[in-house]
């Protein structure tokens, strides 16, 4: 073959392999990725996720589709790992050549993957909280969930105004998550002229967490802000009670998750957790969406659940408003004003950031229910 004709070769190869802005997809579908845990300790809200985002995608193609195309979801399993998490994206991206992504809950798996989507220009919702998600200089990332910075100033202005704590010691897990859920509560308390009492951490596939409980029993403290998952947040309020701390606990948005009520127990009895969702909240749209899920998948949705379910009907109009174009989509989304989700009102920014807000639930008799709503 000749040099010219395998450079022309190339560019046909080239050409038809290459990430375009605007969908190229055959067979009157738009493809669209879910990456969450499917396997292991975070397994649940990562299911959570997937199948809210296929209960939207059922009802939307049984209406015709969007711009009459089908939608197909194409689940990926992040395994709660970054590495593998950017593997999935990659997968996503180049393979499956998906239009948008939604996912990962979880922070740093979200980070990597945003590096693989980023540069395949590939719009990315994503409902983990920490806040370098949208620092990044992404131009397709999008972030449905309320920030670290903004959960964290809710729940010790909630701690500290409403409930009058404020003597409090920190436990966090030693992921982004964690580290940026504690420095977020530092910060919100310095703007109230207080200061932790302790500050403690704890690594996620840690079993016993009594040195961390025995020091925040010692330190004087009359209230706990706990930031991490729901495996671990299960264990740490079970051994806390065991041990005699007696104090109230305020945990960040990733304890209640999964079944995280089941496995605490009564330990969870009168734990607070800053939220944006409760499926006890009377608000119709949250019960019309709570009611749906329920007929679907025979359980109750979790926050995931909910974020992901506003994900998709996010996705779903831009795309049908502006077509299956990627900046076109991104853009109108960014644009979004006072969209009224079931995980709070919606308003984009220019840095992709599309939540504000929240509620403070409180576990009793088994249930989390709303006792407080920021303004």
């Amino acid at each position: 073959m000749s040099s010219s004709r395998m450079l022309a070769t190339a560019w046909v190869w080239a050409a038809a392999f290459a990430v375009s802005p605007v969908l190229a997809q055959s067979g009157g579908e738009i493809k669209i990725g879910s990456l969450s845990a499917l396997t292991g300790t975070a397994s649940q809200p990562g299911q959570a996720q997937r199948d809210a985002v296929q209960m939207v995608f059922n009802d939307v193609n049984a209406r015709g589709g969007v711009k009459g195309q089908k939608l197909r979801l194409v689940a990926e399993d992040d395994q709660l790992s970054p590495i593998a998490a950017a593997n999935a994206a990659r997968k996503l991206v180049h393979q499956e050549q998906v239009f948008a992504i939604i996912g990962t809950p979880n922070s740093p798996t979200a980070l990597s993957a945003l590096e693989v989507t980023m540069e395949g220009k590939t719009p990315q919702i994503v409902i983990g909280v920490a806040p370098k998600i949208t620092a990044m200089n992404n131009p397709y990332v999008l972030r449905i969930t309320p920030v670290d910075s903004i959960l964290a100033d809710l729940l010790i202005t909630f701690a500290v105004k409403d409930r009058k704590l404020d003597r409090i010691a920190i436990l966090s897990d030693s992921t982004d998550y964690g580290r940026g859920g504690r420095e977020s509560a530092m910060t919100a308390m310095t703007k109230l002229g207080i200061k932790p009492v302790l500050t403690e951490s704890f690594n996620n596939d840690d079993q016993d967490f009594s040195s961390q409980i025995n020091k925040i029993k010692a330190s004087g403290a009359n209230a706990l802000v706990l930031w991490g998952f729901y495996v671990q947040g299960a264990r740490i309020v079970s051994q806390a009670r065991k041990l005699g701390l007696d104090i109230p606990i305020f945990a960040s948005s990733g304890v209640l998750q999964g079944n995280f009520i089941e496995l605490a127990g009564a330990a969870a009895e009168n734990l607070y957790v800053v939220s944006y969702f409760s499926a006890s909240d009377s608000a119709p749209a949250v019960q019309a969406f709570v009611k749906k899920y329920r007929d679907t998948y025979k359980r109750d949705p979790d926050p995931i659940a909910a974020l992901a379910f506003d994900s998709a009907n996010l996705l779903v109009d831009a795309i049908q408003a502006v077509g299956p174009d990627k900046d076109k989509v991104v853009a109108r989304l960014k644009a979004t004003k006072d969209y009224p989700g079931v995980t709070g009102r919606k308003t984009g920014q220019a840095n992709g950031e599309l939540a504000a807000g929240g509620i403070v639930l409180q576990v009793k008799g088994g249930k989390a229910d709303v006792v407080w709503r920021s303004q």
